[in-house]
């Protein structure tokens, strides 16, 4: 295989010559996921500074999160009703006011008052309504054949810009407290507003979205030729809201789908980075500047090794990708709390990011390829409310194990939920119908 193959292999000239509405979406998602991988280097570092408990800290995430989940769940059913784009741009004019209130503030009402009526990534990761808007305007403006491409692509540029803002954002604390002499709370609040113009820019660059992003109506109907649940359906139809999805003849299977992936959320929830980082500071003592280049280099891995999984999609399909990649992913997690110094955990770490983000774009094909076209942005709105609950859920768990010195233990519950009910429910459930899915 000559360079070139391998590029088209990996999808670069899906990329390449994507429409001008797609390539504007992963500029949006680069951008965004730069300011996530700042705040997880800092938040709970951030919260213990002023005052948090660890398990206050557990709480507070899950309440960032709650939040986050009754606006998205309700932001859901008018999604492509109220229009994709203008709900976009609003949702950046909150993040960006929810920065601003972080970096003028360290009150703790009004913190907590903030992060439940805000919108802000606790965990250092996506939030709000952007994942199921972007995923139903790529799934609508590709083709079936490209979507492992735009999805695993999608991934990496997440994984990838996540990595360089935790390494950016640690190197600017860095530089505050040792050239300037800021303290480290300064420092932090300091990101904070450096996020809020990020979320600022982001609300202009909405605004170049056209018209193409929205969902097309048109009543005319294409005959199908296949009635299985698997086919693509090539009608286009008024858009269907989360509640009309019960009555959908796939609700059935689409829910199996997301009840699985909210196992899987749950499990990744309890090791978030932002808990990851809390962990490295309380166990080995390390600076700031220190978890963001960890994070930069894991990161960075899992960006790389994400292109791989369309890879592995192409070849074998999602389900099959799906569980190759997860187990030893799993293994690694489990192996975490077994360190017994630094580059140990640094090698776990990196293994397990190794495999960590190969199945997201399969998963997203899985899911994209049972739900129809009118029914898509429903479902993945559905998907990703279940998703943040799993993230209400998960802090708490993990902040009542850091309270009683139990932290590393919430490495192994991850590893062993992961293996035991997500991927054991892929096989039992899905692994029959494998070959149905075309990509």
């Amino acid at each position: 295989m000559n360079l070139i193959d391998f590029l088209g292999e990996i999808g670069i000239w899906t990329i390449f010559y994507a429409q001008t509405n797609i390539k504007l979406i992963f500029l949006l998602k680069f951008l965004r996921s730069f300011t996530y991988g700042g705040i997880s280097v800092i938040l709970a570092i951030f919260l213990r500074d002023c005052g948090f408990a660890a398990s206050s800290i557990g709480i507070f995430i899950s309440v960032g999160t709650l939040g986050d989940l009754i606006k998205t769940s309700c932001l859901g059913l008018i999604l492509d009703t109220y229009g994709r784009r203008r709900l976009m741009r609003h949702c950046y004019l909150a993040m960006m006011t929810t920065s601003f209130i972080f970096q003028l503030t360290t009150i703790k009402p009004l913190l907590w008052l903030t992060v439940f009526a805000g919108i802000i990534s606790v965990g250092g990761v996506e939030v709000s309504i952007y994942r199921p808007c972007e995923h139903a305007i790529i799934a609508q403006k590709a083709q079936p054949s490209e979507r492992s491409d735009f999805f695993t692509w999608y991934a990496f540029t997440g994984n990838l810009s996540s990595a360089m803002g935790s390494g950016v954002y640690g190197l600017l604390i860095w530089c505050l407290q040792d050239k300037f002499g800021w303290s480290e709370l300064s420092a932090f609040k300091c990101v904070f507003f450096a996020v809020g113009l990020v979320y600022l820019l982001l609300f202009f660059l909405a605004s170049l979205l056209d018209d193409k992003v929205e969902l097309v109506r048109d009543h005319e109907e294409t005959p199908k030729s296949s009635d299985s649940e698997f086919e693509i359906d090539k009608q286009k139809p008024a858009p269907t809201s989360t509640l009309q999805l019960i009555h959908s003849p796939r609700f059935g299977t689409i829910m199996q789908i997301i009840m699985l992936f909210f196992v899987d959320v749950l499990c990744k929830a309890i090791i978030i980075d932002s808990w990851v980082a809390y962990y490295i500071v309380e166990r080995f003592g390390s600076s700031t500047k220190t978890v963001g280049d960890i994070f930069l280099a894991t990161h960075c891995v899992s960006a790389v090794m994400s292109l791989f999984g369309t890879v592995f999609c192409k070849r074998y399909g999602p389900i099959q990708t799906m569980i190759l990649t997860h187990f030893p992913c799993s293994v690694f997690v489990f192996l975490i709390p077994f360190s017994t110094n630094m580059p140990m955990m640094v090698f776990f770490l990196l293994m397990r990011d190794v495999f960590k983000s190969m199945d997201m774009g399969s998963k997203s094909v899985f899911l994209s390829s049972v739900a129809h076209d009118n029914e898509r942005a429903a479902a993945l709105s559905l998907q990703n409310s279940l998703r943040l609950l799993a993230q209400v859920i998960a802090p708490i768990i993990t902040g009542f194990m850091a309270n009683h010195d139990l932290q590393w233990a919430s490495f192994i519950l991850s590893a062993v939920m992961r293996v035991v009910v997500y991927e054991g429910g892929v096989l039992l459930l899905f692994w029959k119908d494998r070959h149905k899915i075309t990509i």
